[in-house]
């Protein structure tokens, strides 16, 4: 992604490596490579969880409360599981207070 930021890789791949980067503690690394998931992926299935992952980091991590507000507004437009859906629905209440 440095050197060619236009090349995208496979979806898989993508987001396998937005879930390493998130679970190595790099928040910025796997914010831009789960902006760029949606960006080329944005139909994918389960999109609602890549926003609500997004959502988490730009709030609890990267204090980038317009980001997480809109990511997570639209994660909570399409989440069904219950669990997800709460964690959701409270921090936005936090980044509303």
């Amino acid at each position: 992604m440095r050197h060619d930021n236009k090349q995208v890789l496979p979806r898989q791949y993508l987001l396998d490596i937005a879930n390493q980067l998130a679970g190595d503690n790099k928040p910025a690394e796997s914010a831009q490579a789960y902006e760029q998931f949606l960006t080329h992926y944005g139909n994918y299935e389960y999109a609602e969880q890549v926003e609500l992952m997004l959502g988490i980091l730009y709030c609890r991590y990267l204090n980038q409360p317009e980001l997480a507000i809109k990511n997570l507004e639209a994660a909570a437009k399409k989440l069904t599981d219950p669990g997800q859906l709460k964690m959701c629905q409270d921090e936005l209440a936090k980044l509303k207070n």
